[in-house]
């Protein structure tokens, strides 16, 4: 089959827009035409005979199911408990459905779950139970948090709480009125850097997707440059948008629009193209996951195919796993975590960061510098660099104390340490990965202290105090250096 064809296929599922909550900054309160779209509920048998059908003639797929609360639809969760079996699932969900159930019916290796956190609905200890539920049987799970604007100032004590549990907190636009003004747009400069600065990462690596979503949401360009009028795009050949009512089109804008129909899915008319077609509604698109012929480099990295997707949650998964250990001080455990993850990828230059860090906690300077340039020297993913940097600067300095009894040798080290560092910073520019960064600064102002130079040490540690006023590490280095 055509490796362009329909063994690739893709499905943004809005089964309802039916909620068992009701925000105030629910998109649907200011869409009525949205909002009105009623759903074909069908008996789960019949939704799991059409899904069947897609896989007998597309291959397996990828589909994300949204709504309104996709979990409230009857009988969900048998639902996907049977789809799963032929497609792999995203769901964006408010979690606030029966997790045990879930963990039972659904298999860990063919979901992957979006969760949005609702603060005017449910308490954080409550939601923070159920990811953590979820989480610890292996399921990936993402949270979000609507940037509605009454929200900016406790976003970041609500993402100080996550981070203390390990979870990452990101945040979408909030798209709709508020106090006269019209939201994304109303955003001022001083706001929407704030929500790059709080927002816009997983963990300590940033989300490139949320901030495409995010710069699309605010931008009045469109995505292409190229100036065509038009274009071919593969999108309703490998890609359908569809809604409650069982409505499939080509993509989110031609929602509605008649160029934009491919049938029902409820009725049985639906069907995909065949090949690529020209998208009338080209020049207005902002869509930076659109999959216009001659522009894949922008847009692949966004489209897996199923297989990528297990193998992609597999991997996050076995890291965590071994961050984990390293977290609980089970370095032993933790090196053969990541050996095994190894031997299946050598290489992963992750996985082999990591093994250098926890050679690094161990004092074992000689394989923590053998990895780390290892993994140097096979790296080809800029989005890697930061931490690989960071962590070669650690080791030099840290290293730098096994040779008093050899000054030039410690100097060296020491000027090695600060090369890498600045080049970790260097690396995170435009990225919004600010954990790096401050870190690299405040790892850069421990050098120079080693070094003697405190004025450079204080300019580096003043930026890093800019970012965390109250962090301990920095508070204790600058009292050292008074």
């Amino acid at each position: 089959m055509d490796k362009t064809g329909p063994s690739r296929v893709f499905f943004t599922w809005d089964i309802h827009y039916a909620c068992n909550y009701k925000c105030t900054y629910c998109f649907l309160a200011f869409e009525p035409e949205t909002a009105s779209i009623e759903a074909a509920y069908l008996r789960p048998e019949q939704w799991i005979g059409i899904w069947t059908d897609i896989y007998k003639r597309y291959g397996p797929s990828h589909v994300l199911v949204t709504g309104g609360e996709p979990f409230t639809y009857p009988g969900f969760m048998d639902l996907v408990s049977a789809i799963s079996g032929m497609h792999t699932l995203s769901f964006s969900t408010n979690l606030s459905w029966d997790v045990d159930e879930f963990i039972k019916k659904v298999d860990k290796e063919r979901v992957e779950i979006e969760s949005s956190f609702h603060p005017e609905f449910v308490s954080i200890e409550e939601f923070m139970r159920k990811v953590n539920l979820l989480r610890d049987a292996d399921y990936f799970v993402g949270v979000t948090v609507v940037a509605y604007p009454p929200f900016l100032d406790k976003i970041k004590g609500y993402k100080e709480i996550f981070k203390k549990e390990k979870i990452g907190l990101n945040m979408y636009p909030y798209r709709g009125p508020y106090e006269s003004r019209t939201y994304p747009e109303a955003y001022s400069e001083s706001e929407r850097g704030a929500l790059k600065d709080l927002g816009l990462e997983i963990g300590i690596k940033p989300n490139k997707a949320l901030m495409e979503a995010y710069d699309t949401t605010v931008r009045t360009d469109t995505v292409s440059t190229s100036g065509a009028a038009k274009k071919l795009c593969r999108m309703g050949q490998r890609y359908a948008k569809i809604t409650p009512d069982g409505n499939a089109y080509r993509c989110c804008a031609a929602v509605n629009k008649d160029w934009g129909m491919l049938g029902n899915l409820a009725t049985g008319s639906f069907e995909l193209l065949k090949e690529a077609k020209e998208c009338p509604d080209f020049n207005h698109c902002r869509c930076y996951k659109s999959m216009v012929i001659g522009e894949e480099k922008r847009w692949t990295e966004y489209w897996k195919i199923p297989e990528e997707f297990r193998k992609e949650r597999g991997r996050e998964r076995d890291l965590g796993k071994a961050k984990a250990l390293r977290d609980k001080g089970q370095m032993q455990e933790a090196i053969n975590k990541i050996k095994d993850i190894l031997d299946e990828r050598p290489d992963d230059i992750r996985a082999l960061t990591l093994l250098g860090e926890v050679y690094l906690v161990q004092k074992d300077f000689t394989a923590s510098e053998k990895v780390l340039q290892e993994a140097l020297k096979k790296n080809t993913n800029p989005d890697n660099v930061s931490w690989l940097f960071r962590t070669l600067g650690k080791l030099y300095c840290e290293s730098a104390a096994s040779f008093d009894d050899r000054p030039d040798e410690k100097q060296k080290r020491l000027h090695r340490s600060v090369d890498y560092l600045k080049k970790a910073i260097e690396s995170t520019d435009g990225s919004n990965n600010l954990v790096d960064k401050v870190w690299a600064h405040y790892e850069i102002a421990v050098a120079y202290s080693n070094q003697k130079k405190y004025p450079e040490a204080r300019e580096d540690l003043k930026i890093a105090l800019k970012y965390e006023p109250e962090n301990q590490y920095f508070r204790r280095l600058e009292d050292s250096l008074r």
